[in-house]
């Protein structure tokens, strides 16, 4: 509603404000100030009701701003400013002088009543000139601009205007009459400011209506018009085209999107409007390559250049807009222990750099995980390389387990981490401690029950065990032979050991004399000694013999044969038994002799085990011929045995003195 310029007291005041003009589209909205560019028709004459050109609004809160040029419908003097606490100052006008004017109607206030300030008389210019109208907001407070100075301000409550258009309009007030002539005057550029800038209203609707309160019984008579199809130029007045909300411009530019992704093409855009530009940040080739959003190259007046996927162009003119992408490929990096960093899409020819917390990881108690490289042969904990397409990467890890012994005495030689399945060699460092001729302390064996000092373990898990001590008791080894007689021995072997003597013993463990060596030959003997308390001597008896070897002939006659035998050891001997047919062979091992006796050529077996006596008897031709020899003379010696019986007495004692002095021979 315009203000009602009555300078003469006691004028009537009309009842209609008749308005026609221009209303923006919807990027006139939402705005925080707006302006145009005004006609100025100097003079103008009217008696009746009052002239006014402006460019205003309704703001967010109800409450309305405008700023324009009045015609003063008569001569006189007029308050300079009148504001809700009364009018101040008085400035002369001439009837028909354009004078600027700005004006503001406040929340739910009082809109019958002039709020707002007066140019000077003649203010708004020379006939035909045009003029700046404008006003913008900071914060709460509107300033007014007439051609670009400041001439007024005023806090409303609100620094936008929300929903509501700008409104450029001629406007006839205070008459009573829709007959008298409103010169047509042009409006040129009107624009919208945005907090930042102004920028042209790119759309416009014509606005052909009354003022606020006005009667409206009489049909509004003034029109606007577009200027020879000039975007953004117009003219309001009387005998123009009366139409409302019909389209008086509509300015546009063309975007250009030019992409390989997502959208791609031209389109068309209201000019002097935010257009808003979206591209996806990824777009999706395959599983393991895509292409990310790199940014805009844009040319024309309010494009972008950068590297935001979602920002907007202000249409100032054509505008293309180039959407850059980068491809990628996904670097796939995998590890069964540990937390690995880098990895995820990388971008084609970058360098990747991927690496674990730790080489060495800890899965249970007594195992590890080590890392022994990568699938791509690194072996560093962090590795680095060039993407020229998906890659994939495992961390490959070597299980250990720990072997650790624990001993009282010393130190064990052996311990630590192990590969899986590989072999441990553990060994105490010390064997015997507190060592004395009869009794020591000695390693024993391990708490899992085995009891080689040194020995090795296929590793398969965490090996936890303990040396073990116990004391040891001497066991001195006398050998005997089957009779008990004391013999030499080179060794004993005893569970796998060899010893000389003897050997330290444990309480609680079973010994087993194996043999002993004698005589080159393994005597068997499985003698086991158990519960050694204390040192002591053992007597072992082993399977050693005396061999007699005797050879006889007929009624027992002892025969010098000769003997040819071999023993267990495969010694040999041959030799005589002498004139009583008789040898003994001392110390046979096992009481073993193989072989045969000869005599004159007859030979006779000899097979003799675990000693005893070995009898031939031989008969041989010269034998029994001796013998029918010697029966013939026993023949003979009895007969003649016999004959001398028959003879007469004296005659044999004849004989016997025959030979006097003669001596009987002793045996």
């Amino acid at each position: 509603m315009v203000i009602s310029l009555i300078l003469l007291a006691g004028a009537a005041q009309a009842q209609y404000w008749f308005q026609s003009g221009a209303t923006g589209g919807f990027n006139s909205q939402n705005n925080n100030g707006g302006g145009v560019l005004i006609q100025t028709i100097n003079p103008q004459q009217d008696s009746i009701g009052s002239l006014a050109y402006w460019v205003g609004e309704t703001l967010s809160n109800g409450a309305f701003i405008q700023i324009g040029y009045e015609v003063p419908n008569q001569t006189g003097y007029a308050p300079q400013y009148c504001g809700p606490s009364g009018c101040n100052g008085s400035v002369f006008y001439q009837q028909g002088v354009p004078t600027w004017f700005w004006e503001y109607f406040t929340q739910n206030g009082n809109q019958n009543s002039f709020y707002g300030e007066l140019g000077p008389d003649g203010s708004a210019g020379a006939n035909g000139t045009f003029h700046s109208y404008s006003f913008n907001s900071s914060g709460d407070t509107w300033n007014f601009w007439f051609d670009g100075q400041n001439v007024g301000n005023i806090n409303l409550g609100t620094g936008a205007s929300g929903p509501n258009p700008l409104l450029a309009i001629g406007e006839y007030a205070d008459t009573n009459s829709n007959s008298n002539l409103m010169p047509d005057i042009i409006f040129k550029n009107m624009q919208a400011y945005n907090g930042k800038y102004y920028r042209p209203v790119s759309q416009a609707y014509s606005f052909v209506n009354y003022g606020k309160g006005s009667l409206q019984s009489l049909s509004n008579p003034y029109g606007v018009q577009e200027i020879d199809n000039l975007v953004n130029d117009f003219m309001v007045g009387s005998g123009l085209q009366t139409g409302s909300n019909l389209l008086l411009w509509s300015q546009g530019f063309k975007l250009n999107i030019e992409s390989s992704y997502g959208t791609n093409g031209t389109a068309s855009y209201l000019a002097y409007t935010q257009v808003q530009l979206r591209m996806p940040e990824y777009v999706n080739i395959s599983s393991d390559e895509r292409v990310k959003f790199a940014g805009w190259q844009g040319s024309g007046s309010g494009a972008y250049t950068g590297p935001s996927n979602a920002t907007s162009v202000y249409m100032g003119s054509n505008i293309t807009e180039k959407a850059e992408w980068t491809t990628q490929y996904y670097v796939n990096v995998s590890s069964q222990y540990g937390i690995v960093t880098g990895g995820g899409w990388e971008d084609m020819n970058s360098k990747a750099t991927v690496s674990l917390n730790s080489n060495i990881i800890g899965v249970a108690a007594g195992e590890r995980a080590v890392l022994s490289g990568w699938s791509n042969g690194e072996k560093q904990k962090n590795i680095s390389f060039q993407v020229y397409g998906p890659v994939s990467v495992t961390a490959d890890w070597i299980i250990q387990y720990i072997v650790n012994a624990t001993t009282s005495y010393g130190s064990i030689n052996g311990n630590g981490w192990y590969d899986s399945n590989s072999t441990a060699t553990i060994s105490p460092t010390i064997l015997t401690v507190n060592a004395t001729r009869t009794q020591r302390i000695e390693f024993e064996g391990w708490s899992d029950g085995v009891n080689q000092s040194t020995r090795q373990i296929t590793v398969t898990s965490p090996v936890f065990i303990s040396a073990i001590y116990a004391r040891q008791y001497l066991v001195t080894l006398s050998p005997v032979d089957a009779y008990n007689r004391s013999i030499g021995i080179s060794y004993f072997n005893v569970d796998g050991n060899n010893t000389n003597t003897g050997f330290f013993a444990f309480q609680d463990r079973t010994y087993t004399i194996e043999y002993a060596y004698y005589k080159s030959v393994e005597l068997s003997s499985g003698m086991k000694i158990a519960d050694v308390a204390y040192p002591q001597t053992v007597a072992v008896r082993l399977p050693v013999y005396n061999v007699t070897v005797q050879a006889v002939g007929i009624f027992d006659i002892p025969l010098n044969a000769t003997l040819n035998v071999t023993f267990k050891n495969n010694t040999h001997i041959t030799t005589y038994l002498g004139p009583a047919g008789k040898l003994i062979i001392p110390d046979v091992p096992y009481g073993y002799a193989y072989g045969y006796d000869d005599f004159l050529g007859e030979r006779q077996g000899v097979s003799l085990s675990n000693g005893g006596v070995a009898q031939s008897s031989f008969v041989t031709p010269s034998i029994v011929g001796a013998i029918f020899v010697a029966l013939i003379l026993i023949f003979l010696i009895e007969v003649l045995y016999f004959r001398e019986k028959e003879k007469p007495i004296h005659i044999i004692r004849q004989a016997r003195t025959d030979r006097p002095g003669k001596k009987t021979k002793k045996w």
